[in-house]
């Protein structure tokens, strides 16, 4: 009964070495336990780690102590191999020393760089139930009666066991916080497609502002819309905010409205509840998954005007439902960033969007000029795409000939930065060698179609052909070119063209575009 509750006791104070995520308050725990239990004066706990230091070899191991009492946290450190607690470490067999003089592998150095006489140690091996080598758990000196027993080492081992335990979830819990620290910082690198020092330099009057309230505006949490054509740098900007927010270690969720069909932006948007259908899985929407985060809602306008109501309820009562599973409300804390080209005032006036939505997203506003209203900036974003480049495929930094800058900047960029990077790139590739990109490396001209720099004027030779022909040419050489400017991306040509993914499709087959 006796030996019973002693147990008991001693699992109730074990208890406590899992309810702290400090090394220190940890060690202490244990040795302050293990001491009370045996009696002992003194006591240690030895951790295994690799050696460190120009003279250290590859591979080998060494035990340190992490504190150990009276000592005021002066460390000791010995070789894997070295003393009773090396032996103990390497042959996994416990020891009791009860006089250590007689004991040819104490090491009397210890004592004396501490100043402490050790006559006795009791010394046990943490090691988990798995068999992972932790290290050594030393008391030292008993001060109630003259020698350690087989008693006092089966409750060191039983401590032993738990401080094992103890050690290893705590490194483990360090480990998943240095791998989501770095993690995070290797998102952050990802997000950050360009500098900061570059994305903030402009020439544009209006830029200049908008660019030196972006910090402001990425410490409120208020809700921003940002309005630009696509290509503009509307993501770009969105990332920004979300990086330089006391958000930036949760997640930025995107979600480009123009992409999703109709019937299934709800699921995408919400979620879908369990047993929502047959056949169809549980999952979270984007607004949980960017929960303590931000969500970045691109191409807003268009956006279905049911899901418009949802969102909206969404953003003022800070609870969302999964589809199918209306009884059961979620609480999500996010911020909402959203972005669209096209005219949101004008489509709250024809009734395609709820205006009450527009007032949610419009307390901030940023409006990114197109790149053609920004020829004076040119220079200076084709040098932080290069950077870009630079920095994440390792490419030498070209220059750009006077000829070609003067042609990027007369240039009409319907793709705005985004074409122009895509521009770049090739340049770049099918120079080769050449330290220099002159104009010819971008055939920013088709021998058919010119483009001016003022609006969006197009110039076709047409030669002598009815107006209808005269019009499916311009129609078609125009189709042709934006998809070309977007890579054969449809939802990107789609925005230019302001299409719907049907209207493409249409004139696409009407023009016979494969």
């Amino acid at each position: 009964m006796k030996d019973l509750a002693l147990l008991q006791e001693l699992s109730g104070l074990c208890a406590r070495f899992f309810e702290t995520n400090s090394w220190d308050q940890l060690v202490q725990k244990i040795l302050s336990t293990s001491i009370q239990a045996t009696k002992a004066d003194r006591g240690s706990i030895f951790i295994a780690q690799e050696k460190q230091g120009k003279s250290a070899k590859e591979g080998e191991i060494e035990l340190v102590s992490l504190i150990a009492t009276g000592m005021g946290g002066q460390q000791i450190a010995i070789s894997s191999n070295q003393g009773i607690a090396g032996y103990v470490f390497t042959t996994q067999a416990p020891i009791i020393e009860n006089s250590t003089q007689n004991n040819n592998m104490f090491l009397e150095s210890i004592d004396s760089s501490t100043n402490y006489d050790t006559k006795q140690i009791l010394a046990v091996p943490l090691v988990t139930p798995g068999g992972k080598k932790l290290g050594v758990l030393e008391l030292l000196n008993k001060v109630e009666g003259d020698k350690f027993t087989n008693h006092d080492l089966q409750l060191a081992q039983l401590l032993a066991l738990y401080a094992a335990l103890a050690i290893e979830q705590l490194k483990s819990r360090e480990s998943l916080k240095g791998e989501k620290k770095q993690l995070l910082n290797e998102r952050k690198e990802r997000l950050s497609v360009v500098e900061d020092s570059q994305l903030l330099k402009t020439n544009h009057p209006s830029l200049q502002q908008t660019f030196s309230q972006l910090p402001l505006m990425a410490e409120s949490d208020s809700s921003i819309l940002i309005q630009g054509e696509s290509g503009t740098g509307k993501e770009l900007i969105a990332r920004y905010i979300h990086l330089h927010s006391s958000r930036s270690d949760s997640a930025f969720i995107v979600i480009n409205c123009a992409a999703i069909p109709e019937n299934l932006f709800e699921a995408e948007l919400f979620g879908v509840a369990k047993g929502a259908a047959t056949d169809v899985a549980e999952r979270k929407g984007k607004i949980e998954l960017a929960n303590g985060g931000t969500l970045f809602l691109d191409e807003i306008g268009e956006m279905p005007l049911a899901a418009q109501a949802k969102l909206l309820r969404v953003l003022q009562e800070k609870v969302v439902c999964r589809v199918g599973g209306e009884d059961e409300e979620l609480n999500v804390d996010f911020r909402l960033v959203a972005a669209t080209h096209r005219d949101l005032p004008a489509m709250v006036s024809e009734g395609s969007f709820r205006e009450d939505l527009f007032f949610r997203l419009n307390v901030l506003n940023i409006n990114l000029p197109p790149l053609r209203k920004r020829p004076r900036d040119m220079g200076e974003i084709c040098d932080s795409i290069f950077q870009h480049f630079s920095k994440t495929r390792g490419w030498k930094i070209p220059k750009l000939s006077e000829k070609a800058l003067a042609a990027l900047k007369s240039y009409n960029w319907p793709g705005n930065i985004r074409e122009l990077q895509n521009r770049l790139e090739r340049a770049i590739i099918l120079a080769g060698r050449r330290d220099t990109l002159v104009e010819e490396d971008f055939d920013l001209q088709s021998p058919s179609i010119q483009s001016s720099s003022e609006d969006n004027v197009v110039q076709i030779s047409l030669g002598n052909m009815s107006l209808k022909d005269a019009k499916d040419r311009v129609e078609k050489a125009h189709i042709l070119r934006i998809l070309n400017e977007t890579e054969g991306n449809k939802s990107e040509a789609c925005r230019v063209l302001e299409l719907s993914r049907e209207g493409l499709r249409k004139a696409m087959i009407k023009h016979k575009i494969a």
